[in-house]
């Protein structure tokens, strides 16, 4: 990528950053939920995997990923259904500002994880950096002053469980998106997940009955940040 900018890299960063707004938008206001949370996350990932699924179809590729990657796709879908669970509950309880800056942290965590892991040292600047990010999660979550502020550090937390889940999720990846290919890997992964949010939210419903704003935020969520973004 050598005297490129990284547009692919940059839609993705962007669809996901909005993505927290769409959330909450689609949860609807605390007094009246429209979705619930593994219903929200059941929905978006069938939606964006039977697109992803459409594409493969389109392109005339391999539906399955290679036989060798096929276990460890089924655990990175059940990471990813986790990490997308546990992120859009949390949503619930803290604000999407709060939520879109915790989760660049991730960054971090994923470079520490590819330092103790993987061999891939960080340099003095990387350590910098690392103490930086590290002042901006504290800044970011430190106690309020309004009633709420329980609840907004519950969902600060829980978005916090995110900088654990998708370093596991991204290096995992590795092996069989180099086997198998993003986009088989990214399908199901993302239908895994789909399904695996299903159960959940057999169990705790869909929600009420969507308006057309929480429906566009959910197309959103589906076709952007679950299918183009991923």
């Amino acid at each position: 990528m050598s005297g490129k900018w990284p547009w692919s890299a940059l839609f993705a960063v962007t669809i996901w950053g909005g993505s927290f707004v769409a959330t909450k938008l689609a949860l609807g206001p605390e007094e009246a939920r429209v979705f619930t949370p593994f219903g929200l996350v059941a929905l978006r990932f069938l939606m964006g995997g039977v697109v992803l699924l459409g594409v493969l179809v389109l392109r005339g590729m391999p539906l399955l990923p290679e036989a060798a990657d096929r276990g460890r796709v089924a655990l990175l879908g059940a990471i990813l259904g986790t990490h997308i669970g546990v992120q859009t509950y949390g949503l619930r309880f803290t604000f999407a500002t709060h939520a879109a800056w915790i989760v660049c942290f991730q960054s971090v965590t994923i470079a520490l994880a590819a330092h103790f892991f993987l061999g891939q040292r960080l340099r003095a600047v990387g350590w910098l950096g690392v103490a930086l990010a590290v002042a901006g999660v504290f800044g970011v979550t430190r106690p309020g002053e309004t009633a709420s502020a329980a609840d907004v550090g519950f969902g600060d937390l829980l978005q916090l469980c995110g900088c654990l889940t998708w370093p596991a999720y991204t290096l995992l990846g590795a092996r069989p998106v180099k086997s198998s290919g993003a986009l088989r890997v990214t399908t199901w992964t993302t239908l895994v997940a789909g399904m695996l949010m299903l159960g959940l939210a057999s169990a705790s419903g869909f929600g009420a009955r969507p308006g057309a704003s929480e429906l566009v935020a959910l197309v959103y969520l589906g076709l952007l940040s679950s299918a183009a973004a991923f």
